[in-house]
């Protein structure tokens, strides 16, 4: 069943009952990373190429490695206090066929298609896994359903030619270049010195780097190249990429304060730099979303 929302949005109760389903899962999940404590004290593990590494050894992230279960487990309090109720909340404002809460909801939803996309590749097996790909291929069918709910062409002439579209390319594709360009240096040095990417500990690969090279980096680009095109579709493209550069903000902080609680030596560099990097980011994408969502709230005409 399906309710036209104005003249560019349809209102799909798919995508709310998934969402709602998605909020309380996810609650669930991060509760159980952060409370359900059991497994042995922390220890240490030889991986496949020589090395040395502490494991977390408590919890659900026991086989993980320490910077990788206290990482995981600061991500699930940001789950809990902000990502699960600003799902509801923009659930809640696109059923009441809110085009600005829609948007929100997508760029909720695609952080948690991202968030548990990562978890499930790249977090040791644990009792939960089955229910990170529940998390996943929920989150991944209501996005893609949510799109659905959108006439583009109808939501794209709501954009006015006041916003400063040069800006929101240029910061499209400069976070773009300065992702693929973090992410691709310790790849060309691995490949020239042969030497391993610092923290990698005991995962056998870069899902991360997966996920942002083949992605985040490409989509952000093309949203960019759409916006100096004078297309408005950039904006709908670029909308849920800013609101997974938002939360990612509380998710690296987090992140950093629960490995730091947990005995993870950090330099100075380590902590200052990703997170004074994604708090410009975010602060700016702050702005851009709150001109974009008033744009949409208050078309020209």
């Amino acid at each position: 069943m399906v309710q036209r929302s104005e003249d560019c949005m349809v209102v799909s109760t798919a995508v709310i009952g998934l969402s709602i389903l998605i909020a309380v899962l996810a609650v669930v999940a991060s509760a159980a990373g952060i409370f359900w404590e059991f497994g042995t004290d922390p220890t240490t593990y030889v991986t496949e190429r020589g090395e040395e590494v502490e494991l977390y050894g408590q919890g659900l992230y026991r086989y993980d490695s320490l910077f990788r279960g206290a990482g995981f487990r600061g991500t699930d309090v940001i789950v809990i206090l902000i990502v699960a109720p600003l799902l509801l909340i923009s659930t809640y404002l696109y059923r009441r066929r809110s085009v600005p809460g829609g948007l929100l909801l997508l760029g909720a939803l695609a952080f948690m298609v991202y968030n548990y996309a990562s978890i499930s590749l790249s977090a040791s097996f644990n009792q939960l896994f089955l229910l990170y790909v529940v998390l996943f291929s929920a989150s991944l069918l209501a996005f893609f359903q949510l799109l659905r709910s959108f006439d583009v062409p109808s939501l794209s002439a709501r954009f006015s030619e006041r916003l400063p579209r040069r800006f929101i390319a240029g910061y499209m594709i400069a976070s773009g270049v300065v992702t693929a360009v973090v992410w691709l240096m310790p790849q060309i040095a691995w490949i020239v010195d042969d030497e391993i990417p610092e923290r990698m500990d005991n995962a056998t690969t870069m899902v991360t780097d997966v996920l942002d090279l083949g992605i985040i980096v490409p989509l952000t680009i093309i949203s960019g190249v759409l916006l100096l095109r004078r297309d408005p579709r950039g904006y709908f493209v670029a909308f849920p990429l800013l609101m997974v550069v938002l939360l990612l903000v509380p998710m690296i902080s987090a992140q950093t304060a629960s490995q730091v609680t947990a005995g993870v030596t950090l330099s100075a560099g380590e902590i200052i730099g990703p997170l004074a990097g994604f708090i410009v980011l975010g602060s700016i994408g702050v702005w851009i979303i709150v001109r974009l969502l008033r744009d949409i709230a208050y078309p020209a005409t």
